[in-house]
């Protein structure tokens, strides 16, 4: 329930963030810069802060990473200087004591107003972190009335064997409708991270259920780590 809330409070806390307006005289940050990785709404397990993304057109002075935890002090800042449009670096801090929010700047370098991009996690420790394989199903919520050409489909996951998951629409009886295989994007594998699908409906209408699920490495078994139930209204016509 603990990394459900701290999943949900950091999506609306960046979505409901807002834009610092740049006064008229202002310099605006040249080029674009992406983070890629972490994503926002990860909890983080593993000892070492890993960020990637991409950059083009920036100066050639680079652009500065920095990490700001919730009562504003800098936990970690490096310059960054990419060679081509990709760019990594495993980030030393102090590992915190307690789940904290952590949030991850991309910024220009000088005397430039904005940034390029926010993220916004949380660091965890590994003792703090469930046994094994597991993950949930953010939305849609149990019993959702839903319609049209695809669902959405949105939650997260720790644990999974080369980072797949499957997640399909099937009937309550367990036949298929649709199903879409998904490589989560968690390098520390013990991350737990946010993962997105669209999942067909096939025009079908009635009772149905979203599952997802991952196969056991040794066995084959299908192992089923989150799962919903809604209810498929109207077709698009």
């Amino acid at each position: 329930m603990l990394r459900f809330c701290a999943v949900l409070y950091l999506m609306l806390l960046v979505a409901c963030t807002p834009a610092v307006p740049a006064t008229p005289t202002a310099l605006l940050p040249i080029g674009d810069v992406q983070i890629i990785t972490p994503q926002t709404g990860s909890i983080l397990y593993s000892p070492t802060l890993y960020i990637s993304g991409t950059a083009v057109n920036v100066p050639a002075s680079g652009f500065i990473l920095r990490a700001i935890s919730a009562d504003d002090a800098v936990i970690a800042e490096i310059t960054i200087v990419p060679d081509g449009e990709n760019w990594s670096v495993e980030l030393t801090h102090t590992r915190p004591t307690e789940p904290t929010e952590i949030t991850l700047y991309a910024l220009p370098v000088g005397d430039v107003v904005g940034d390029y991009d926010v993220v916004s996690i949380v660091l965890s420790l590994e003792d703090e972190r469930p046994e094994g394989t597991f993950g949930m199903i953010l939305a849609p919520f149990e019993n959702d009335e839903m319609g049209g050409d695809v669902i959405p489909v949105y939650g997260t996951a720790s644990g999974l064997f080369e980072n797949t998951l499957i997640v399909v629409l099937e009937q309550p009886d367990g036949t298929l409708i649709q199903e879409q295989v998904i490589t989560v994007n968690n390098p520390g594998i013990i991350d737990e991270v946010p993962w997105t699908a669209e999942i067909p409906t096939d025009d079908y209408t009635g009772a149905a259920v979203i599952r997802a699920y991952y196969q056991d490495a040794n066995t084959g078994e299908k192992i089923t780590i989150a799962s919903v139930k809604v209810m498929l209204v109207f077709a698009a016509g």
